[in-house]
C-alpha cells in the first residue's frame, strides 16, 4: 500500500491532486524546500487563465505575449502622464477603478515612485488622492479599497486602504497595516487573498488577516488567478502552486515543477 501510495505521487497522479499544468508534475514540499533560496538566475512563471484553463508561461514568454497583444491592439495615445516622482504614469479613458464620478487608479513603480489619483468620467481633469505606492485599487460591493506598498533599503511600508469620499473629495483612509509587501493579489468576492514572501494570506474588507498557507520556500509569485471550482494558482520561482479549497475558507497546496526544468 505505501509502495502505492508514493509511486501515486510521483507520477503526479496523486488521489485528490489537481491536474498538472501542460509540462509540469506534481512536487513534494520537500523537494520545494530542497531547491534552497530564490535566486536571480531563476526562471519564474507566470499564470493565467484561458478560457478557465490554466496556462504557464515563463517570464520571459509572458511578457512577450503580452507586448504582441498590446501592440495588435493599436492603442490610442493615453490621455494624461502624470509625473510620480522618479517615473512617469500613463492614463487612459476607462483605467482603473470604476465609482460614482470616474475612476481611480494607482501605480506602483517600485523605488522610482507611486502614486493614487481620481480622475473625472470624462477623463478632463484629475486630482492626486495619495503619494504612496499603489498595487491594486478594487472596487466591490462595500467599497473601494487598495493596496499600498514599498519595500526599498531602509524604506519600508505596506498598508490595505479603504477610498472614501468626503466633502466633494476622494480621501485615502488606513484599515490596516500588513505584516509584508503583497506580490501577488486576488479579490474573490468577498475577501482578498495576497502572496507574501513565504506566504498566502486572506484580508477581509474589514482588515482582518489569516494565514491560510506557509511555503517551505520563499516565493516570488507571478500572478494569482481563481478557476471557477476554486482553485488557486499562482505562478512561482521554478515552480507552481496551486491552493485547492477544502470548505470553510482552507486551502489544500499542490506544487508543480516542469518536467523538463529549464
Amino acid at each position: 500500500m505505501l509502495a502505492a501510495a508514493l509511486l501515486c505521487t510521483v507520477s503526479g497522479i496523486q488521489a485528490g491532486a489537481p491536474k498538472p499544468p501542460k509540462g509540469f508534475r506534481l512536487a513534494s514540499d520537500l523537494e520545494m524546500w530542497r531547491l534552497g533560496p530564490i535566486d536571480h538566475m531563476d526562471v519564474d512563471y507566470e499564470v493565467t487563465l484561458v478560457k478557465d484553463q490554466v496556462r504557464v508561461e515563463t517570464r520571459v514568454e509572458f511578457v512577450a505575449r503580452e507586448d504582441r497583444e498590446w501592440k495588435a491592439k493599436k492603442p490610442s495615445k493615453p490621455k494624461h502622464s502624470i509625473f510620480l516622482g522618479h517615473a512617469t504614469g500613463t492614463w487612459s479613458m476607462g483605467v482603473g477603478a470604476r465609482v460614482e464620478d470616474g475612476w481611480i487608479h494607482g501605480w506602483d513603480m517600485g523605488e522610482f515612485g507611486g502614486a493614487l489619483y481620481w480622475f473625472s468620467k470624462g477623463g478632463e481633469t484629475y486630482k492626486k488622492i495619495d503619494g504612496r505606492n499603489t498595487v491594486a485599487v478594487t472596487a466591490t460591493s462595500e467599497g473601494v479599497f487598495a493596496f499600498q506598498s514599498l519595500a526599498h533599503f531602509m524604506f519600508r511600508y505596506s498598508r490595505f486602504i479603504k477610498l472614501e469620499k468626503a466633502k466633494g473629495a476622494w480621501q485615502a483612509r488606513l484599515v490596516t497595516d500588513l505584516h509584508d509587501c503583497p506580490q501577488a493579489i486576488l479579490f474573490t468576492g468577498k475577501r482578498f487573498l495576497y502572496v507574501g514572501p513565504e506566504y498566502v494570506s486572506t484580508m477581509k474588507l474589514d482588515g482582518t488577516q489569516r494565514l491560510v498557507y506557509r511555503s517551505p520556500r520563499e516565493m516570488r509569485a507571478g500572478g494569482i488567478y481563481q478557476r471557477r471550482n476554486g482553485e488557486v494558482w499562482i505562478g512561482n520561482s521554478r515552480s507552481v502552486l496551486c491552493l485547492s479549497p477544502k470548505g470553510n475558507g482552507e486551502f489544500k497546496p499542490y506544487w508543480f515543477r516542469p518536467v523538463k526544468p529549464r
